[in-house]
């Protein structure tokens, strides 16, 4: 069985940064209904100057940059990385980790999870193609860079506009197929909570 939300980009709350230097909207989040504590978080985030990540122990991140030439992270005990358009850069919530952008400004896509409690898989979806999700305990988010039409299994066709999200609960595999313009992707990030 497959429920599906909406989470229209109008809807993401902002925040700012621990360290005060940005600004954070809020796409979807989950947290321990027993202790409280966060278990995972998808946002978009604008950075507009070279600057140090505000640290998060005991989460593990995963990062895109959605717009912009691209920044490299130098990450505590790795060597520096360049992250360029929609490639996925995993890391240390908790490590020290400085932002140096190629270009000018960039806006990402970064995923913050507790890897002792969930595991992440992410990839991102070009249109005219299509991928199985394999239903689990979890969450499968569905973000979309632009206008995009996102089908699930024979269920109508769900239009998205730019940065929305779906949020899909399955409990079986299911197939997701992106029609959309050249340039436009999703970002497809299956999330399992034991």
């Amino acid at each position: 069985m497959t429920t599906t939300r909406l989470l229209p980009a109008s809807a993401h709350r902002e925040m700012p940064w621990k360290n005060g230097r940005g600004v954070t909207r809020e796409v979807a989040r989950a947290d321990d209904p027993a202790t409280g504590r966060q278990l995972w978080r998808l946002s978009i985030a604008d950075i507009d100057e070279d600057a140090p990540f505000s640290p998060f122990p005991g989460l593990r991140r995963i990062i895109s940059v959605l717009e912009g030439a691209g920044m490299v992270l130098a990450v505590a005990g790795e060597a520096p990385r360049e992250v360029r358009r929609f490639e996925l850069y995993p890391f240390d919530g908790a490590a020290r980790t400085d932002c140096r952008l190629l270009d000018g400004p960039v806006r990402d896509l970064n995923l913050m999870f507790d890897a002792s409690r969930v595991s992440a898989h992410w990839e991102w979806l070009a249109p005219g193609t299509d991928t199985t999700v394999r239903g689990t305990t979890g969450r499968v988010l569905v973000f979309s860079t632009g206008e995009a039409t996102i089908t699930v299994d024979a269920a109508p066709a769900i239009r998205l506009r730019r940065f929305d999200c779906i949020d899909l609960e399955t409990t079986e595999p299911c197939e997701l197929a992106l029609t959309a313009e050249a340039g436009v992707r999703c970002a497809v990030i299956e999330l399992t909570v034991p």
